[in-house]
């Protein structure tokens, strides 16, 4: 009786186990197999539409930051530039900017730089701007880059 008492013991025990391991799998494979509903899909798609939109939007608040630094080295062009593109000045993206007109590069031809918002490097700081002027041999032009006072 005991060897029988032990092998139903053993059998039960088994049984159990393999009864939770199926009600696990069972549980899971229902959960996989689980189709999203309309309203469901919906949502997902709002949500990572909105995800993008506030990543976006946060980026566009930012006050971007230019750290507008001189070539390295001395812009010499061999005739004057052409007059100043007119530009769009839109409504600076946040409080503090000051707006960089947008100027005329050499790079083997006249290249319009377009103006930007700028954070000033420091308070009640002025742009003074991008110039062309006669070279001294009096044939070329050179750039004398603009900066802050």
């Amino acid at each position: 009786m005991k060897k029988h008492h032990r092998l139903f013991k053993a059998l039960f025990l088994s049984y159990s186990f393999m009864l939770c391991i199926n009600m696990s799998f069972a549980d899971e494979l229902q959960y996989y197999n689980q189709r999203p509903s309309y309203n469901q899909l919906e949502q997902r798609e709002y949500d990572q539409d909105q995800k993008y939109y506030d990543q976006q939007q946060q980026s566009f608040n930012r006050a971007p930051i230019y750290n507008i630094q001189p070539p390295q080295y001395e812009m010499m062009a061999p005739n004057s530039p052409p007059p100043p593109q007119p530009e769009i000045i839109i409504q600076a993206p946040a409080q503090g900017l000051v707006w960089i007109p947008g100027y005329w590069g050499w790079q083997n031809r006249w290249i319009w730089i377009p103006g930007q918002w700028v954070q000033p490097p420091r308070p009640n700081a002025e742009w003074r701007e991008h110039r062309w002027r006669r070279h001294e041999d009096g044939e070329r032009y050179r750039m004398e880059q603009g900066e802050w006072r």
